[in-house]
């Protein structure tokens, strides 16, 4: 089995009624690329997380979602998650 990472980042915006509205997910090559994605939407939304997803491409095995810690340290604006 391959296993491979795929290197995501989600923002969120506020919507009406006061509830987080998600923009598009953004793919990334790496993971230093999603903080630095992340870092850059974190300009001009309310939220953003980057995160990691294993799969398994033969058999469709979908493992754990890892949220980037490195990524924190990074950051102009610390949000607690």
């Amino acid at each position: 089995m391959a296993r491979e990472a795929t290197f995501l980042v989600q923002a969120f915006n506020n919507s009406k009624g006061g509830r987080l509205k998600p923009s598009p997910i953004v793919a990334c090559k790496s993971a230093d690329g999603a903080c630095r994605t992340a870092e850059r939407l974190s300009l001009s939304h309310v939220g953003v997380v980057a995160y990691s997803v294993t799969s398994d491409a033969e058999t469709g095995d979908l493992r754990g979602f890892e949220r980037h810690h490195h990524c924190e340290e990074n950051r102009t604006r610390k949000v607690p998650f």
